[in-house]
């Protein structure tokens, strides 16, 4: 995988969305999901993940495995492109390729990472930011400019890691975005980081980090 600023395995996820709404916070358990949203389910690394999210948003792509991390899905609200790439003298990702943002431009990605390289304690898997609790997983969110979103033209973005429940690694879910109403758009990616589920599931089912 060929980005620079890597740090030890993790894996840079994006979102992307266009429908934004006024929801005044991030979403607390019983919070009524808006009709114009649907649940989604994706399975990975031994993870089965669902969450829900404006039916805008299209799920894109196939998914990406890498040594340390890999992703399992790609939703957004607007065309991407491949941006991995092989070649007979071997291959690699680049994430400008993925496209450019519009304007009120989403894009989601989420998987799995904090592989290594060598052992890493929860709070190195978590990683800076404000602590909270995603159902009944500890994660942390951070808000940031859009720098290390897929593509280019984000400007911002938030991310949240959750631990799994498992030993080792990390879920992790980046939402990016380029547009006005940037308060809004964080709002919805709370409530969107709200609803995440993620429960234990079948060995090879989906992508895994090689």
């Amino acid at each position: 995988m060929t980005r620079d600023g890597r740090d030890r395995g993790w894996l840079i996820l994006t979102v992307s969305a266009i429908v934004l709404c006024a929801c005044g916070g991030p979403a607390r358990s019983g919070v009524q999901t808006p009709a114009s949203w649907t649940r989604s389910v994706f399975h990975g690394d031994s993870l089965v993940v669902s969450f829900t999210h404006p039916k805008s948003w299209r799920s894109q792509l196939q998914p990406v495995s890498f040594h340390y991390a890999t992703i399992f899905g790609f939703l957004s609200n607007f065309g991407v492109q491949q941006f991995c790439h092989s070649s007979s003298t071997g291959g690699g990702c680049i994430w400008a390729d993925l496209g450019r943002f519009p304007r009120r431009g989403i894009l989601v990605t989420f998987g799995s990472g904090g592989y290594g390289p060598g052992p890493m304690t929860q709070e190195e898997l978590l990683g800076a930011g404000t602590p909270l609790t995603i159902g009944d997983h500890p994660a942390h969110r951070r808000t940031g400019r859009g720098q290390g979103c897929l593509g280019t033209g984000a400007r911002s973005s938030v991310v949240y890691t959750v631990l799994d429940g498992r030993n080792q690694g990390v879920f992790r879910i980046e939402f990016c975005y380029r547009g006005p109403s940037t308060g809004t758009f964080q709002n919805q990616a709370d409530q969107v980081a709200q609803s995440l589920r993620l429960d234990a599931g079948k060995t090879g089912l989906g992508p895994s980090p090689s």
